[in-house]
C-alpha cells in the first residue's frame, strides 16, 4: 500500500484471511507515494510519487513512476 501522508510504502502480510503486522519501506525516500501495483508475475512493483500537486516538498525529477525489483 502506498502512503501519501506517511511518504512510505507499506508491506502488509496476509495469509488465509489473517493480516499481519505492516512493515514500512522507503520512508521519506521518494516523498509522497501515490500508488503501487505489482506485475502479474510478482517480479516487480510499479511505484508512483505525488509531490508536485501543491503539497509536500518537490524534488528534482518528481513526479516519477518507478520500477522496484525485490532484492534477493
Amino acid at each position: 500500500m502506498a502512503g501519501l501522508r506517511g511518504a512510505r510504502l507499506w508491506q502488509i502480510p496476509t495469509s488465509g484471511g489473517t493480516v499481519g503486522k505492516p512493515v514500512s519501506h522507503f520512508t521519506s525516500t521518494y516523498g509522497r507515494l501515490r500508488a503501487v501495483a505489482a506485475y502479474p508475475d510478482a517480479s516487480a512493483l510499479l511505484l508512483g510519487t505525488s509531490n508536485r500537486d501543491g503539497r509536500g516538498s518537490p524534488h528534482k525529477g518528481d513526479d516519477r513512476l518507478m520500477e522496484i525489483t525485490p532484492a534477493g
